[in-house]
């Protein structure tokens, strides 16, 4: 199994690059954007997120499915990240359930959750900045190494 290695200086130069959406906010010439605040913040992001996820062809596939399973997913997405930052108990567990589900139709493979993360770290600082932000990067590269880990022994 090959293990999921970001080098941070590459990430963040690659970030730059590509900041989109909220624009950050210029303050004794330094450059500076909120952090995540709330669940309308959270929406925005797993919502920005997804919008890069199919317009990826190897991602894309792993998530096609009827509109009213998308819907249930955003809403149980944004559920689990609410419930992280904001503890509100709006999560109701069964995470690893569903990606097995997923693994048996398209294999999660490594490349694929190296780009999953990418793309999580990509729309996360194009749009937020903070103890927040960096808490949902560090938690989904934390939840990709031990998925990873399970499917790709």
């Amino acid at each position: 199994m090959r293990k999921i290695i970001f080098t941070l200086y590459d990430l963040e130069v690659f970030l730059y690059k590509h900041l989109t959406s909220k624009k950050p906010v210029l303050q004794n010439n330094l450059c500076r954007m909120d952090d995540i605040q709330n669940r309308t913040d959270i929406e925005l992001l797993v919502n920005n997120f997804y919008e890069r996820v199919h317009n990826e062809p190897n991602l894309a596939p792993v998530f096609e499915m009827p509109a009213e399973h998308w819907n249930m997913h955003i809403t149980r997405v944004v559920n689990f990240w609410e419930n992280w930052l904001f503890q509100t108990g709006s999560y109701n567990g069964g995470m690893m359930w569903v990606h097995l589900q997923a693994n048996e139709k398209h294999p999660l493979t490594t490349e694929r959750f190296e780009q999953w993360l990418t793309l999580w770290f990509l729309t996360t600082d194009s749009l937020f900045a903070g103890e927040k932000a960096d808490f949902v990067k560090s938690k989904a590269l934390e939840i990709g190494q031990i998925m990873n880990a399970k499917f790709n022994a």
